[in-house]
């Protein structure tokens, strides 16, 4: 088999023939239903199971449970065109799959994943998990004027909030901004503004070797 139908065995998502349901597509009054049928496969890529199904039936004229296979074919297609970032990979699996398409067919769905893999790819890099965000520092110096440790009474240290930025899980939502407090002696200020420091200068070191 080929790399596109061996990778997409190997995520056990494929099963023989269950492309032909792209043949629904022919059905659609305009280009952009097609357009819209697509774009609503990436979006619901991951949890095919919440698709509109009522709306795409709809848009194509076809049964809900045709529509089902249908979204389940239009998944496979863009996850592999975005998984192996080429058209040529998802067109590949098609042909073997479907080997007797329409050639209207065939040559609607590779202009429009040519059209919009760009989209998906970059929409995909965003979605990825990632780090908090810091967005905010504020600290104060205090002094213990009381203690159960008598040795640490009159002793400064320096009290550090961080307001971080969780990354965004929803697009209608604006992500969330929470506190991380914590407290610093003189000698811990001392060696983490000394690692700060050094990252600081390896990180201009690689932006130095960046630009020659």
């Amino acid at each position: 088999p080929s790399h596109a139908m061996a990778s997409m065995v190997a995520h056990g998502q494929h099963h023989a023939g269950s492309l032909r349901a792209l043949g629904h597509l022919l059905k659609a009054s305009s280009k952009v239903t097609v357009l819209k049928a697509f774009n609503r496969a990436f979006m619901f890529r991951e949890n095919v199971g919440e698709a509109p199904l009522s709306a795409i039936a709809a848009d194509f004229s076809i049964t809900e449970a045709e529509a089902g296979h249908l979204v389940e074919a239009l998944v496979e297609v863009v996850k592999t065109a975005v998984y192996n970032s080429r058209v040529g990979e998802a067109m590949s699996l098609i042909d073997e799959d479907y080997s007797d398409i329409d050639a209207r067919l065939r040559g609607l769905v590779e202009q429009v994943l040519t059209a919009q893999l760009p989209d998906w790819r970059d929409a995909s890099v965003m979605s990825r998990p990632a780090l908090p965000k810091l967005v905010e520092v504020d600290w104060r110096v205090d002094v213990k004027t009381a203690s159960d440790q008598v040795l640490r009474m009159n002793v400064p240290s320096v009290l550090v909030d961080l307001k971080v930025q969780d990354q965004p899980t929803n697009t209608s939502e604006v992500p969330s901004v929470r506190s991380v407090d914590f407290e610093l002696s003189k000698e811990a200020l001392s060696t983490m503004l000394d690692g700060l420091g050094k990252i600081r200068d390896q990180l201009s070191g690689v932006a130095g070797a960046a630009q020659s």
